[in-house]
């Protein structure tokens, strides 16, 4: 951080910093330019950078900080904190059950909706690596992006189980899973 000339605090982040890097929420109103986003920003930037906390971690602090708060909202429903953890402990357990561990890389061809948010989580929680892939994507350019990463999992929602069918995966050993 300090690379990027962030050498001294604004007043505000000098009092907001401390609270985050306790993992703690703060609400900063002030006038734009005096470092609010920075004073919430730039400490997780720290943490991550030192490899002190990771996604999945953020994530695990949220779910102790308050398990029945609202994790996803859809026009369906909501889901909380707690019950997603749930969600995703089980699908990391079956990630791993289907040999997919840290490093492995999971493609996933789907559409926004809280499986998304499932599937990058569990593999988060497991070390592997998900490559999100555009459905916008012709047919031959999807192909090469499936190429390109080597997927060991693919994870197709059902809107466009057709276009992952045209794949040629033949021999490639890849796993596939399926949202209904």
């Amino acid at each position: 951080i300090s690379e990027a000339g962030y050498n001294n605090p604004t007043p505000i982040q000098a009092e907001a910093i401390p609270y985050v890097l306790m993992g703690r929420d703060i609400c900063g109103c002030a006038q734009t330019g005096t470092g609010k986003t920075a004073s919430s920003t730039l400490p997780m930037l720290d943490i991550l950078a030192a490899g002190r906390i990771t996604v999945h971690g953020l994530f695990q602090a949220s779910v102790r900080r308050d398990p029945h708060a609202t994790a996803i909202r859809t026009t369906k429903g909501r889901m909380t904190y707690g019950e997603l953890d749930g969600r995703v402990l089980r699908l990391a357990a079956a990630l791993m059950h289907h040999g997919i561990g840290r490093g492995d890389r999971i493609a996933l061809l789907s559409e926004n909706r809280p499986e998304y948010a499932e599937i990058e989580l569990a593999a988060a929680a497991i070390g592997a690596i998900v490559a999100c892939q555009n459905w916008r994507l012709t047919r031959h350019e999807l192909q090469h992006c499936i190429d390109l990463v080597e997927p060991a999992l693919i994870v197709v929602s059902e809107r466009y189980r057709e276009m992952a069918a045209t794949l040629d995966l033949q021999g490639k050993g890849i796993f596939w899973m399926f949202l209904a």
